[in-house]
């Protein structure tokens, strides 16, 4: 009966879900990484809360013990045969080396990434709403001289709405 799930990702998780989904080759939306407040997708009208996104697992780790707070250890994150502690265990390491701030600064790269895609989808939204005409048989009309007006990137997000607008 809860309208709210909190989970625990913290900035280091955020690092790590940018590099996972550039390695898999995944567009804008994906490279925004995790939004702090998302609906839960079996079920959207729970939405999903990430309180500790803004703070790195070391600062939290030395919180929990100046405040003698227990740390669970999952064994399963020590297991390199998943690609997450791939990242986590061989390569943020190696990266770490080449600029010590990686986690930030990868965090606040999905962060812009996520700005921008709001903004791009909002923008895509309201011209679908001023262009778009859906007849009476559920076939929708878009002018051909708006869409071709457009930089790819936004004809690219046209057509995503509108696909998504014939089969949610």
């Amino acid at each position: 009966g809860g309208q709210w799930v909190a989970l625990a990702h913290h900035r280091n998780d955020q690092a790590e879900t940018l590099l996972l989904r550039l390695v898999r080759g995944t567009g804008g939306q994906g490279l925004q990484g995790m939004k702090e407040v998302a609906p839960l997708p079996s079920d959207p009208q729970i939405k999903i809360i990430r309180p500790l996104m803004g703070i790195m697992r070391a600062d939290l780790e030395t919180y929990c013990q100046l405040h003698q707070l227990p740390i669970r250890h999952d064994p399963t994150n020590d297991d390199p045969t998943y690609r997450r502690n791939q990242l986590r265990l061989q390569i943020l390491p190696q990266l770490r080396t080449m600029n010590p701030q990686i986690d930030h600064t990868l965090a606040r790269t999905a962060e812009l990434l996520a700005d921008e895609h709001d903004f791009l989808e909002s923008h895509t939204h309201q011209l679908m709403q001023a262009s778009l005409v859906v007849l009476p048989n559920g076939t929708l009309k878009f002018p051909l001289s708006v869409f071709d007006a457009q930089h790819i990137a936004i004809q690219r997000r046209l057509l995503r709405q509108m696909i998504h607008h014939i089969d949610p």
